[in-house]
């Protein structure tokens, strides 16, 4: 079976519109993100709609796709920033251990949170989720998908997928990443 998976970030929220860290503080959609998704016309609805369980991903879904039900996928929760979770650059950059994880290139664990390999692990799980789903559909011809998700899942499945840096796959808030043809 051949499969188009379009990912798309959630639209825009408080944290987001003021740069800050935003991971498992489950926060909705800002008015301006509302709006704005509210101005996007969705290319056309997908077969099957998959979304994090977050609540700005859940937010994103309805509106664009309002008469659609998605399948949630526990294991897309964003990334546990711990110690950032919340905070900006500016209120961060003179912290030692956040100047240590820029050093790092982003790769070690966050303090009190989540290391980026446990991260892409827990999100390739996801993806076998999804996967195991679209079988049991039963579709034999090309299937396309949704998935709305975090801006952190679709860096952990795409750079994992297709190779190339994690931060290759960083879109903004509500973008797409449209997957080459992915067959099952």
């Amino acid at each position: 079976m051949k499969l188009e998976i379009r990912f798309v970030r959630h639209g825009l929220t408080v944290s987001n519109e003021a740069h800050k860290y935003l991971g498992r503080t489950d926060e909705g959609l800002s008015e301006n993100g509302k709006t704005l998704l509210g101005k996007m016309c969705a290319e056309s609805e997908p077969e099957l709609l998959f979304v994090s369980p977050m609540r700005r991903c859940r937010e994103t879904a309805e509106i664009l796709f309002p008469e659609m039900e998605g399948i949630c996928i526990p294991e897309w929760t964003e990334i546990d920033f711990g110690d950032f979770e919340g905070r900006s650059f500016e209120e961060l950059k003179e912290v030692p251990a956040y100047q240590a994880w820029l050093e790092s290139g982003g790769r070690l664990p966050f303090p009190n949170g989540e290391s980026r390999a446990a991260f892409i692990a827990r999100s390739m799980q996801g993806y076998e989720r999804m996967l195991a789903r679209v079988r049991e559909y039963g579709r034999k011809a090309e299937v396309p998908i949704t998935a709305v998700v975090n801006g952190g899942t679709v860096m952990a499945v795409g750079s994992s997928l297709f190779g190339g840096d994690y931060f290759d796959y960083q879109i903004s808030c509500g973008g797409e990443y449209l997957c080459p043809a992915v067959f099952i």
